[in-house]
């Protein structure tokens, strides 16, 4: 929904956590990750990725 905007704003940050939480939980997400790599930059990455991390430490029963 955030990659394309669909009943969200647009926002690649939080799309690339929920991609990584979706492969976390076994999804097939490498292609989708690999678009959005594409449209990110490096930081924006990084704190997707903590975002991620903090995500994953403040749910641990979805885990």
């Amino acid at each position: 929904m955030y990659a394309y905007g669909r009943g969200v704003p647009k926002d690649n940050v939080l799309a690339y956590m929920w991609v990584n939480i979706a492969g976390a939980n076994g999804h097939d997400v490498e292609k989708l990750r690999e678009i959005l790599t594409g449209l990110m930059s490096q930081a924006d990455i990084a704190k997707a990725q903590e975002m991620t991390t903090q995500y994953i430490k403040d749910h641990p029963d979805v885990y």
